[in-house]
Order: structure tokens, then sequence, then C-alpha cells
């Protein structure tokens, strides 16, 4: 039992198959996961809070992390922050050049549709603030900003900075709904409203975690509506998995609503900013799935936009900086692989569903007829693409 400044805190360790601290047992709401075969748990109690943590990450250290581009006076922006046009794609590999650079400017988004795509990874205030300024720069003051929350594991903002729950798989409340997600996370928010005491362990270091006391925290919800013409939508996705219909759907309707919206008459420019914990895996996804069905709904007869390739989407999405979603998933990686098999087989069906001309169904009826197909042709590699009992051995 160490102390610090009046705080106690137990440091509890929990070897391969060891059972969750009954404590711990009974609070899984709070702090689920698959079942702990390594590493540490830690109980933290304070004057007003108390909370068990393992295997999580103190993300202010992004502030010092690689990729994180800067705006036109040299400020950080979030790590990995991309700003892409839907209509246009990256012509060359001269684009490599201007890696995590604009390919929108308020120039072009008059031609894309009023409408520009952001990705990024976590964002603390600063950055969040630093990007609005820079869509306003851009596309004027009254522009909208859609931010989509694309993470299911356990976060908040703390003093400012991105705090993330992160398991070695990050496959933690998976099983959640996102009612029950949400509404955990506003209780604990709730209850540590006073601040909250826990032990952080570096992303970029290896080494013995260190207390770190948060005398404010918020959701991230509550720091995007602070800001004016900003909308927030949580579209949790479980890390190292595919898309699923119901988020397809969702977003779908989103990305639908958003065109329509842009197009009318003196609408003001509008970005659809996606978002998860690094920026590359369910960030890239997503924002390649919103451009297949952004392209389509702003094709007209009038003023057609030629139908991309899955590899020329890939690439546009990598050359923004992104992920290369075209790049075959490492199989030393099990906890990952069958996901991004899976992740990309379904982005390979939207982009059929979108070709596919003769269906006189509407789009996201046909990629939900594409993506079940895919689903059915590889059951086996679907149905395990998260599988816990495994974990472990890639610890040994």
């Amino acid at each position: 039992m160490a102390s610090h400044s009046g705080i106690q805190s137990s440091l509890v360790s929990l070897g391969r198959g060891c059972p969750l601290p009954q404590e711990l047992a009974k609070d899984q709401k709070h702090y689920g996961a698959v079942e702990p075969k390594y590493g540490l748990v830690i109980k933290v109690h304070g004057a007003s809070s108390e909370v068990w943590m393992r295997r999580f990450f103190l993300l202010d250290v992004f502030a010092s992390a690689p990729f994180h581009p800067r705006d036109g006076e040299g400020k950080k922006l979030p790590k990995r922050f991309r700003l892409m046009n839907p209509r246009l794609l990256c012509k060359d590999l001269e684009a490599r050049n201007g890696h995590f650079s604009s390919t929108t400017t308020g120039e072009t988004i008059r031609d894309s549709g009023n409408i520009a795509f952001a990705s990024s990874g976590a964002f603390s205030r600063k950055q969040f603030q630093r990007a609005m300024q820079h869509f306003k720069h851009l596309y004027g003051p009254d522009v909208n900003v859609t931010v989509i929350d694309l993470r299911k594991e356990f976060h908040w903002i703390g003093d400012g900075e991105p705090f993330s729950q992160h398991t070695f798989t990050n496959h933690q409340n998976m099983h959640l709904s996102l009612d029950e997600l949400i509404a955990q996370e506003k209780e604990f928010i709730k209850t540590h409203s006073e601040g909250v005491t826990v032990w952080a362990r570096r992303i970029d270091e290896d080494i013995t975690p260190v207390l770190r006391r948060y005398s404010t925290i918020q959701t991230e919800e509550d720091l995007v509506l602070s800001e004016k013409h900003t909308s927030y939508v949580r579209m949790p996705l479980t890390d190292h998995t595919a898309l699923d219909l119901k988020t397809t759907k969702r977003l779908y309707r989103i990305i639908k609503e958003t065109v329509v919206a842009a197009q009318r008459k003196d609408a003001a420019p509008h970005v659809v900013w996606f978002h998860c914990l690094g920026g590359q895996g369910r960030a890239s996804g997503l924002t390649f799935a919103a451009h297949v069905i952004a392209r389509r709904e702003l094709s007209r007869p009038e003023n057609p936009i030629p139908l991309a390739t899955f590899e020329a989407l890939a690439k546009h999405i990598w050359y923004g900086g992104g992920k290369d979603l075209s790049a075959d998933p490492n199989p030393d990686k099990r906890y990952k692989y069958n996901g991004a098999i899976c992740r990309r087989g379904c982005l390979q069906a939207l982009v059929e569903a979108a070709h596919d001309s003769k269906s006189p169904s509407p789009l996201i009826d046909r990629m939900c007829v594409k993506i079940q197909e895919y689903c059915e042709r590889h059951r086996e590699l679907w149905e395990h693409q998260v599988d816990p009992s495994d974990f472990a051995e890639a610890l040994e």
C-alpha cells in the first residue's frame, strides 16, 4: 500500500487466468473487458473517488507523439488529422509528399457538394479548438461540424486532455449496447464530478505507472457541443473489428442527410469528422465508407462523379494520412487479423454495391445485401474475428 499526498493506492498483480478481484468483478459495468489474463489491476482511492483500472493509456503524451500535423500558425492539430474532398481522388504518388495535408480548401469545397471529410485520432481540448479554428478559416465562421466518435472503449476528457481505457487488444465493452455505454460513461462523470485519481501508463514507454490527479473531467460530447454549429454522434466500433449492418445503416443516413442539407441554397459548408483512438483503423474505414456513400449521393446526370475502384479509394485514404486498407493484414497480429480481413471485405462490398447499376433497389439496401453475402461466404472467419480465448497466447 502506497500513499501519495493523502491518496492511497493498492497494486494487485494478476497472473494468467486469475479472476478479477471481488470488488472489480462487481463493478464490471464501468470497466468491463475480456477476462484478464495478464497485466495489473490497480485500485486508487482518495477523499471523494475510487477507481479500479487496468491496462489503460494516458493520452496527453500525444502532445509529443509523431504524425501531428499543424495548422497555418504552426500549432498542433489532433493526431493524424487530415481533411479530404469526397469528389476528388489523389491522382499520383506525388500526393504522398503531402501526407497529413489538406486536400480540401475553401475554393474547392463548393465543387465537392459543400462537404468535407476529416479524420483523426483522439484530441485534447486545445487540439479540438484548433481544428475548429482551422475549419472556420477554410470555410467561414458558420461552418457546421459533425464529430463522429468511433471509440467503444471507455474514455473521457480530464483537465482538457484525452483519457482512454485501453487493454491489450482494445476489445473491452464489445458486448455493451450504445445506450449502456453512454449511460455508464455519464454515470462515471457524475460520480466523479469532484475529480478522480488514476494510475497512468505512458503510451510511448513501458514504464511503471504513475499517479495522476484530474481535478475536472467531462465527456467528449460536452467538449464538442461547447462550440457553435457542432453536433456529436457516438458510433462505437470495437477496435480491430469490421463494420456491421447497424453501423452501416446509421452512417448511410447521416451522410445522406448531410449531402441533402449541404446542397440547399445558401447552406453553410459541412464537415463530417471521424475519429477513433489513433486515427488509423476505424477512422480510415468509416471515412472510406463515407466516401462511397457521398460520391453516389452527390453524383448527378449534369455533374457526374466517376465511380472509383476499391484500390483507388483505399489509396486516397492512405495518401491522406490514414491506414492502407488495401494492404494484407499481418497474420502475426492474430487479434487484429480476422477483423482486418472482415473490415476490408465489408468495404469492398460497399464499393460493389455502389457499382451495381443493374439493381433498382436503393444504395443502402444494396450495401446491406452485399455485406450479408460477404458474411455468408466467410462465415467462419466472420464468427471468429474476435476470439478472447486466444489473447493470452500472444503474450507468452
